[in-house]
C-alpha cells in the first residue's frame, strides 16, 4: 500500500489544487495580453521609424488633427493620398494626380476618431507611409 495515497483526500488539497489551476490560468492569460501590447507598440514604433525617403517628412506640416501636405517638397508627382487605420481599412482616400506640384494640400481630420493612422503619400515611383497620432 502508497503511504501518500491518503494525502490527496484531503480537504486542503482539495481546495488547494482547482485554486492553483485557475490562478496559474490567469496568470498565464495576462502574460500572454502583455506580449500582445507589447507587439503592438513595437508595430507603431517600426512604421515611424521606417518612412520611405526621409525623417523629417518635409512635405508635411501640421500637428493634432490638421495637417498640410506641400506637393512641391515631394519627390516625384504625388497621384494619392490615403489614411488607413492599422488594421489596414482604408478610412480616406483622394486621388491628386490632376492637381499642381506647387499644391498645398490641406487634410482636415477633425471629423476621424482619436487613435494611430498610417497616412500614405503614392507617387509614380513611391509609396511614403508615416504614423499619425490623432488626439
Amino acid at each position: 500500500m502508497n503511504k501518500f495515497s491518503n494525502v490527496s483526500k484531503h480537504p486542503v488539497f482539495l481546495f488547494v489544487k482547482p485554486f492553483l489551476t485557475i490562478v496559474l490560468l490567469l496568470l498565464g492569460h495576462y502574460i500572454i495580453a502583455a506580449q500582445t501590447q507589447i507587439q503592438t507598440n513595437d508595430l507603431l514604433a517600426s512604421a515611424s521609424a521606417t518612412t520611405n525617403a526621409t525623417d523629417q517628412w518635409k512635405c508635411l506640416i501640421g500637428q493634432k488633427k490638421r495637417y498640410y501636405i506641400d506637393f512641391e517638397e515631394v519627390q516625384g508627382k504625388l497621384e494619392t493620398i490615403q489614411l488607413t487605420n492599422l488594421n489596414g481599412t482604408i478610412v480616406f482616400k483622394d486621388q491628386v494626380s490632376d492637381l499642381s506640384s506647387s499644391t498645398f494640400y490641406e487634410l482636415n481630420l477633425k471629423e476621424m476618431e482619436n487613435g494611430a493612422y498610417y497616412l500614405e503619400l503614392h507617387t509614380t515611383q513611391k509609396k511614403w507611409r508615416k504614423v499619425l497620432e490623432l488626439k
